[in-house]
């Protein structure tokens, strides 16, 4: 559980910021969407595989003498296998990962928009009102 929490936390913190920094605001909340919608079906996908693996035998590679069916008391599932197949998928997925680069194509373009679009209403009142702050009646308005 511990490795989980280390390895999910940057997924969580630092992908999102990656996805609002590169992505055009229109289609940020549908890339956020997409990510917190894998996050909900791969524990769903895990247990399921993860049952199917306990019709197998844990030492499927030895012969027994003993016949044992998967409903039997004595019957030991593979619940190993997952943990392999994840390892495997993890080291496959680490070279296109790598190839990803620091920043995608048209990101400055986004952040460029994306600084305009913070600094567009420079003649509201809480910009120019030079004593804005200053005062607890403040929070009202805004």
């Amino acid at each position: 559980q511990l490795l989980h929490g280390v390895g999910g936390t940057p997924l969580y913190t630092l992908g999102t910021a990656y996805i609002d920094d590169s992505v055009p605001n229109d289609k940020t909340s549908l890339y956020i969407g997409i990510g917190s919608g894998m996050s909900v079906l791969g524990p769903a996908f895990g247990y399921t595989l993860g049952g199917q693996m306990l019709d197998i035998y844990i030492d499927f590679d030895h012969v027994s003498n003993v016949e044992l069916e998967s409903d039997d008391s004595r019957w030991l599932g593979a619940w190993w296998i997952g943990f392999i197949l994840c390892w495997l998928l993890s080291w496959c997925m680490i070279i296109p990962l790598t190839c990803f680069p620091k920043h995608l194509p048209g990101t400055e373009k986004v952040q460029s928009e994306k600084i305009s679009e913070a600094h567009s209403n420079i003649d509201s009142f809480i910009l120019t009102h030079e004593h804005f702050g200053q005062s607890f009646k403040d929070f009202i308005t805004v």
